[in-house]
């Protein structure tokens, strides 16, 4: 459990015990009472695990296929070392018909050091 949802389960508890009223509670969680009403039913029913963020430990959506990214790092290391991303975006996607976006690639041209990042401009005083 985080310190977050350790400092709600607090707070839920507290209103369970009728310490503090709904609205309260959710000043303190910053939640909206109608939230705040869904968590202590959760906590009630399933007790501290109720508190938890339910795709805690999942895989996210927006996850690039593990194969996927095996052959675009392929192609790039043997292939497209000396392009630049948005160029070696357009001839993933026409010779290999792996689509990514040009931010994708540069990421993994990135973590292959193929493609090293402008350094920010030092602002002046």
């Amino acid at each position: 459990m985080t310190p977050k949802e350790l400092s709600r389960y607090e707070i839920i508890k507290r209103l369970i015990r009728k310490e503090i009223n709904g609205s309260e509670a959710a000043k303190q969680m910053d939640l909206s009472v109608r939230q705040v009403k869904r968590i202590k039913a959760r906590v009630i029913k399933e007790g501290p695990k109720g508190v938890i963020h339910r795709s805690q430990g999942r895989k996210g959506n927006r996850g690039l296929n593990p194969e996927i990214l095996e052959k675009v790092k392929y192609w790039l290391r043997t292939r497209y070392a000396d392009f630049m991303p948005t160029f070696a975006m357009e001839q993933l996607d026409e010779r290999h018909k792996i689509k990514l976006s040009k931010e994708k690639v540069r990421q993994v041209m990135t973590d292959l050091e193929l493609w090293k990042p402008k350094p920010r401009k030092e602002v002046r005083p």
